[in-house]
């Protein structure tokens, strides 16, 4: 193999070849980087999800702040929109923080 490739391009591919490994490692990462990765971010955002699940769940109670909220809805004309239908029946049935898996249903709580 060798007179194949010159040695100044196959030490350079080999010099990025390692420096492309070495940037997979955490701590070697943050050496370079102060950025997350993507893993520490998905860790992140299911954490928080977690919370906000578990804050809706004491928000809920026994009784279903959500379906107790919905008697108002004469007063409150955007609690009719039907956005809101799904999350009120869960509510009522008790069920409604376990089922919260997007963003979008927790900011709409």
């Amino acid at each position: 193999m060798t007179g194949f490739v010159p040695a100044w391009i196959a030490g350079a591919g080999f010099g990025v070849f390692v420096i492309l490994l070495l940037s997979g490692l955490p701590s070697v990462r943050r050496l370079v980087t102060r950025k997350p990765s993507y893993l520490d971010l998905i860790i992140k955002r299911r954490r928080l999800l977690d919370d906000a699940r578990k804050h809706i769940a004491h928000l809920e109670g026994g009784d279903g702040l959500l379906w107790q909220c919905a008697h108002m809805v004469e007063f409150t004309t955007a609690l009719r929109a039907m956005r809101f239908s799904e999350l009120l029946t869960l509510s009522e049935r008790r069920v409604l923080a376990k089922h919260l898996s997007r963003r979008e249903h927790i900011r709409l709580y």
